[in-house]
């Protein structure tokens, strides 16, 4: 059986937590325009409602196929990890020009690029008391 551990699974999402909050993460300004998160010094972190939906985005990707395709990519491509992989899960889904086709995975990268397209753009956004909910 294949099956991500645990640990794995919590690498692949702090990867995507990682780059949805730097690609993916808005607010807004003294004036109401919209501005990227890294334009702020601190965020106060994820609401719970939050995390429980970047959560289940990864508890939909990482079925047996998806698994067996990153496994195989953290196998064929030295210095590439779970985290990685959760990464390139974020900025693909969003279309960001970059992601697991764009890595040096061939085939395999291709397959993932594939299936994590059509779940298409999540967003994330600061509220007014400085924590990060999904849009």
């Amino acid at each position: 059986m294949y099956g991500m551990s645990g640990v794995e699974t919590e690498r692949f999402y702090d990867g995507y937590v990682d780059a949805m909050m730097w690609a993916n993460t808005y607010g807004e300004d003294h004036n109401g325009d919209v501005i990227p998160a890294d334009a702020y010094t601190e965020s106060r972190g994820l609401t719970v409602s939050a995390e429980e939906s970047l959560r289940q985005d990864v508890a939909d990707f990482l079925d047996d196929h998806t698994e067996r395709l990153i496994r195989a990519a953290v196998r064929r491509k030295h210095g590439y990890t779970f985290e990685s992989a959760g990464h390139d899960y974020a900025l693909t889904r969003n279309g960001h020009g970059t992601g697991f086709w764009d890595r040096g995975l061939g085939m395999i990268g291709d397959a993932l690029d594939a299936i994590a397209r059509p779940y298409g753009e999540r967003n994330l956004w600061i509220n007014a008391d400085g924590w990060v909910e999904v849009e």
